[in-house]
């Protein structure tokens, strides 16, 4: 029952209005700063395996609040350590140097990510030996008849002397670090614009995992070489609990199972 002489208070429609745009735009902010941008930019094989170890420490309790932006294109390594400057990670695509420490920067390795061979569509070729890749490579075999495949000659696609995959497999296997490469390319996607084609129909060319997805990758018994890709962050940024949440993680026993469900290979300890 309504009390004498008390009468109802009417806001007008456009104090009404105006306190909901208030309340709408309180709430968008809300939601904003609930969702921080990490942006992680760096090297391309260290992409896919940094796009997953995110998806999954974005489901941990210290990681709530944050959305995980890992871009695709390349920037390279240098790149990686540069950007951990701006944001909190970037990614690398082999293990520091000293000299890289020594600008107050520190890695998180992933996991070590595989290096893969493709082959052209029309090679005929679809697995062989260590022994026969590296003949390819030296160029004691030249023709895809020599491994039961097509009677054409071989094509060699290769990378610039520094980039990370060629460099590794230098070190792994001296033998074939005099190649001369038939189609010499700059980045991972020209790779594999190339190997798409009319010219890589009998190519044989490498990348690492994730480079070559829905390609003709070729199984190459006994050989399993590739790098220990990760993270790299400032050692300013060493006390944010989202930097010691992926400290922590990657060391985990979780991380790991999950890391080789999806193809990747443990970490191989320094030399």
């Amino acid at each position: 029952m309504m009390l004498s002489g008390v009468r109802r208070m009417v806001l007008p429609r456009w104090v009404m209005a105006m306190a909901m745009a208030v309340a709408l735009l309180c709430w968008g902010v809300g939601v904003a700063l609930a969702a921080e941008k990490q942006l992680v930019l760096g090297a391309g094989p260290s992409m896919e395996v940094s796009r997953f170890f995110f998806q999954n420490l974005g489901k941990l309790p210290v990681a709530q609040g944050y959305a995980f932006d890992v871009e695709e294109r390349s920037i390279k390594h240098a790149g990686g350590i540069e950007a951990s400057g701006k944001f909190l990670f970037g990614r690398t695509g082999r293990p520091l140097k000293a000299e890289e420490k020594a600008l107050n920067k520190q890695e998180i390795i992933l996991a070590l990510v595989p290096i893969e061979f493709v082959v052209g569509e029309k090679t005929g070729v679809h697995s062989m030996t260590l022994k026969q890749l590296l003949d390819v490579f030296a160029q004691r075999i030249t023709n895809w008849k020599e491994l039961g495949g097509a009677d054409q000659k071989i094509v060699i696609v290769g990378r610039e002397p520094m980039e990370a995959g060629w460099t590794i497999l230098k070190e792994a296997y001296p033998e074939i670090a005099q190649v001369n490469f038939h189609q010499v390319l700059q980045r991972d996607h020209q790779v594999v614009n190339f190997m798409d084609s009319p010219a890589g129909a009998y190519a044989i060319a490498f990348g690492f995992r994730g480079n070559f997805v829905n390609k003709k990758l070729l199984d190459v018994k006994g050989f399993q070489v590739g790098s220990n890709c990760g993270l790299v962050y400032d050692t300013k940024n060493a006390d944010h609990p989202l930097v010691k949440a992926a400290i922590e993680y990657a060391r985990s026993d979780d991380w790991r199972k999950l890391a080789q469900q999806k193809g990747f290979l443990p970490p191989s300890r320094p030399r």
